[in-house]
């Protein structure tokens, strides 16, 4: 989201499509998207060992009038401790792919780590999964949300992501749900 020249489609409108039936090129016409990025993630967890993860993204483009088509797709295999890694790899290939050149300071940015707990960080995405799974309408949901940032930061008081979406979600739940 950061490299010029991307729009990227903020995480809770394309989280709608999680469980979706709908075809791609509707999710695409919906969103005014060109290209989706979807994949697949699994986890083997070791016993007493180091867990690795598996992360299959696949660009694909999704143009008017014609089937969608992959332009780019590579499976990436890493110990759990170097998803960071894996994240920064994909989205490099991923702005490769979409003929975006990277200057340093962009491929800098794209490798940074937000935190170098891994916990914090499950802890964190826990945190966005509830908000992007019904804080809006639900304040059960707000309440999971702000229990998993509050671990978060917990975990790493250096977070600031997570610090940022404690205090979102405490204000917004403030001032839409009914807290005591």
């Amino acid at each position: 989201a950061t490299l010029p020249g991307l729009d990227v489609i903020a995480s809770p409108s394309s989280g709608e499509y999680k469980e979706s039936t709908k075809t791609l090129e509707q999710i695409a016409d919906e969103l005014g998207a060109n290209y989706l990025v979807v994949g697949n993630v699994r986890w083997e967890k070791r016993a007493g060992g180091q867990s690795r993860v598996r992360v299959s993204p696949e660009l694909i483009e999704v143009a008017s009038g014609r089937a969608p088509t992959t332009k780019w797709q590579a499976p990436f295999d890493a110990e759990l401790t170097d998803v960071f890694q894996v994240q920064a790899d994909i989205a490099a290939q991923v702005a490769a792919a979409l003929d975006v050149a990277l200057d340093a300071d962009e491929r800098q940015a794209l490798a940074a780590r937000p935190t170098a707990n891994l916990a914090a960080y499950d802890a964190y995405l826990k945190g966005e999964e509830a908000w992007q799974g019904g804080a809006a309408i639900d304040p059960a949901s707000y309440q999971r949300a702000i229990d998993f940032y509050e671990q978060a930061v917990t975990l790493d008081s250096g977070f600031a992501p997570a610090w940022a979406q404690l205090a979102r979600a405490h204000a917004l739940y403030y001032s839409n749900a009914t807290p005591t």
